[in-house]
């Protein structure tokens, strides 16, 4: 709603209240981000970090903070620690995903992406993580392969389709693109995602 004040004033009484100081420092500190306030943002979950080493949602919010700005060498630490502390956390996982794939590293993003699909092969997310590893090292058709395996395997997933539909794109299948994504918006239809 905008009221970004009164969150503040409220995520700090809670904070008092629960004793949760890394969880509330890492909501307050999305609020800055809302602001647009990175380095208040920053300051918070580096806080949190602090004063709960490894703490799952100050890490990747950070690590995402991080990888906005192209600080990738310093999120891939950030998340390394984080996973180390919750190695069964597959939300980590795909984000690490995502970074390998930034910095360029296709091979490691390819390597953990099919470890985080053997992990949690009902997780949608990390089909299109692969899907997406898979793309960066220019493997577009078994990209498709694997995500139309993928889609019927968890046929109700439009993040599946939606990667679909992005990788047929990519590789010129304008036609199958345009289906895919139509089947995106029979699965969901206010879906929307960033270009």
């Amino acid at each position: 709603a905008g009221q970004f004040a009164d969150a503040k004033q409220y995520l700090q009484k809670m904070a008092a209240l629960t004793g949760e100081e890394a969880a509330s420092q890492v909501s307050l500190g999305r609020v800055e981000l809302l602001q647009g306030n990175f380095t208040p943002a920053r300051q918070r979950f580096e806080g949190a970090l602090q004063k709960q080493p490894g703490h799952l949602g100050a890490s990747i919010a950070l690590t995402q903070l991080l990888a906005v700005t192209g600080e990738y060498a310093r999120a891939r630490e950030v998340l390394t620690t984080a996973r180390k502390a919750h190695p069964n956390s597959i939300e980590a996982g795909i984000l690490e995903t995502e970074l390998l794939i930034a910095s360029g590293d296709t091979k490691g993003a390819l390597a953990l992406a099919s470890e985080l699909v053997g992990r949690a092969p009902e997780n949608a997310a990390v089909y299109a993580a692969q899907g997406r590893a898979l793309v960066a090292a220019g493997q577009r058709a078994e990209s498709v392969r694997v995500l139309t395996a993928a889609v019927r395997r968890l046929p109700r997933s439009a993040a599946i389709r939606f990667e679909l539909a992005r990788t047929l794109a990519a590789d010129g299948q304008n036609q199958a693109a345009a289906d895919a994504a139509r089947a995106v918006l029979e699965v969901e239809p206010a879906h929307f995602a960033p270009v």
